[in-house]
């Protein structure tokens, strides 16, 4: 009879990889990151105050970000005025990134890169409520923001005249001396509607195509 030997083997899984960096835009389930009127974010709940920087944090499951999209909702204003979205460690740009009237409350998406601390500033021109909400971020590589946003277009100045209904207007070109160039696919752009004689719209489009019918800004 052939005697039987026992063996003992040990199982082991393998490692599983790392997983990759992501290089697209990463979408989260909103959430927010700054409430004035409830001290989140914030040292104190009051609202903001006029020329005041209000700095906030970029939450930690948005690593190395370069940039990041946010819901801006500003409520309680005691006069006409607009708020300011930059990176910290900066002075404000002339960009607004949401005007209101006294009274309203007034949301906009708003796409920021932070400052080398890793924070967000806010600054309003009058005494307001601010809400912040984090809606994803873009990973490195995936998109390039400017240090500062710069006014591309301002019909009011050098002489200009307001848009007549229909007329097309190029607001940016593919080597602007901002730094963008003839490769990229695609631009960030706030755009603000000012003195409009009546209730309209405007579209934001490549030039060259025919106009879509979906507006980017009703007033």
């Amino acid at each position: 009879m052939t005697s039987l030997t026992a063996v003992s083997i040990d199982v082991i899984a393998p490692s599983k990889a790392a997983a990759a960096a992501p290089t697209e835009y990463q979408a989260v389930t909103p959430r927010r990151i700054l409430d004035t009127r409830a001290g989140l974010g914030t040292t104190s709940a009051t609202a903001a105050v006029a020329g005041s920087a209000t700095p906030f944090s970029i939450p930690s499951d948005a690593p190395n970000a370069v940039g990041v999209a946010l819901n801006l909702t500003i409520t309680d204003p005691v006069a006409d005025g607009y708020a300011t979205v930059y990176p910290c460690g900066i002075s404000p740009p002339l960009a607004s990134n949401v005007n209101f009237r006294v009274g309203q409350t007034v949301p906009n998406l708003v796409i920021a890169k932070p400052g080398a601390d890793g924070q967000v500033c806010v600054v309003t021109n009058v005494a307001a409520n601010v809400i912040i909400d984090f809606e994803g971020w873009f990973p490195p590589g995936s998109y390039d923001p400017l240090d500062s946003p710069q006014r591309q277009l301002d019909t009011r100045q050098g002489g200009g005249h307001a848009l007549r209904p229909g007329v097309v207007v190029q607001i940016l070109t593919g080597d602007n001396a901002n730094g963008g160039t003839d490769d990229d696919a695609a631009a960030v752009a706030n755009i603000t509607a000012v003195g409009a004689q009546r209730a309209g719209y405007l579209a934001v489009y490549p030039c060259g195509a025919i106009p879509p019918v979906a507006s980017n800004l009703n007033f």
